[in-house]
């Protein structure tokens, strides 16, 4: 009996430390595990949360004008790429940048008079999550600016003058209307802009300087203007133009008036006075009276 005891116990102790090897073993973490272990904030589970912020200027800007947009993303020193998008229609010269020092750049060309919203998307990295951020944008209608110019610019007493209007905005479409600040007569007024300008033949009715406004009434995207030009007419035929007359250049509104030599209006002034002195003085004659 003491010799069957014996034998159990002998046997029982090497399976118990088997089963103790084994369940030590079984807790083990093999080498393939331990190549799957990454530092804090490499799992997918555990990246660094970012924020994204974005800035756009000018703001507001004007239909047609580009404005530049700017993100920013905080983390864990941020990498890779930030994606743009719009809500309204908009042309971006990039769909995506990449981050330096945690910013990038991109200009945002707006096509419609509206709130626009602006929204960039940080796509994340390996440490950082992603995020997204946007920026409002108003966009008002476009400011223009217009010129005229007359051609001939110094012309002959019924000579006929070319008057052009050109306006510079967001496809500009509509009328120009036409003005003179002394007696004369438009060929039409208004004309119809294409591709942005339009033309009139004018006639002035008076000896000396005219100003010729047009002006811009402004569409759905554009804003009007005006400008002005100012001309000469002069007594005589257009072989005897006054070589020292020169052409005037266009203003725009901003208000600059051209302006001549003293000589030019010496001799203006001097033909106006030589042909109201002939008007006087000249001789009359009765009908049947001889000439002497």
């Amino acid at each position: 009996m003491a010799l069957t005891l014996m034998v159990l116990v002998a046997v029982s102790i090497p399976l118990s430390a088997a089963s103790a090897s084994t369940s030590y073993e079984d807790h083990q973490i093999s080498p393939t595990a331990r190549n799957d272990i990454r530092p804090l904030g490499t799992s997918t589970l555990d990246l660094v949360p970012t924020s994204t912020s974005v800035t756009c200027n000018p703001n507001p800007d004007s239909i047609g004008k580009a404005t530049v947009c700017t993100v920013s993303v905080t983390g864990h020193s941020p990498t890779g790429s930030v994606s743009w998008i719009s809500n309204e229609p908009g042309s971006f010269n990039l769909t995506s940048c990449v981050l330096a020092m945690g910013q990038c750049s991109v200009s945002y060309i707006p096509k419609s008079i509206a709130v626009v919203t602006v929204m960039a998307t940080y796509q994340g990295d390996t440490v950082n999550s992603r995020s997204n951020g946007s920026s409002s944008v108003s966009v008002t209608v476009y400011p223009t600016t217009m010129t005229v110019r007359c051609e001939p610019s110094t012309v002959s007493f019924g000579t006929v003058s070319t008057c052009t209007a050109q306006v510079v905005g967001f496809s500009p479409t509509g009328n120009v209307t036409w003005t003179s600040s002394e007696a004369g007569t438009f060929s039409v007024s208004p004309c119809t802009l294409s591709a942005g300008q339009c033309s009139v033949f004018f006639v002035g009715g008076i000896v000396g300087q005219i100003n010729i406004t047009g002006s811009y009434r402004g569409d759905a995207d554009n804003y009007g203007s005006t400008a002005r030009f100012t001309m000469v007419v002069f007594m005589g035929s257009s072989t005897t133009m006054p070589s020292t007359v020169t052409s005037s250049t266009s203003i725009t509104s901003s208000g600059m008036v051209p302006e001549f030599s003293d000589t030019a209006y010496v001799l203006i002034a001097l033909v106006a006075v030589v042909a109201l002195a002939y008007a006087l003085v000249r001789p009359r004659f009765t009908r049947g009276e001889k000439i002497p």
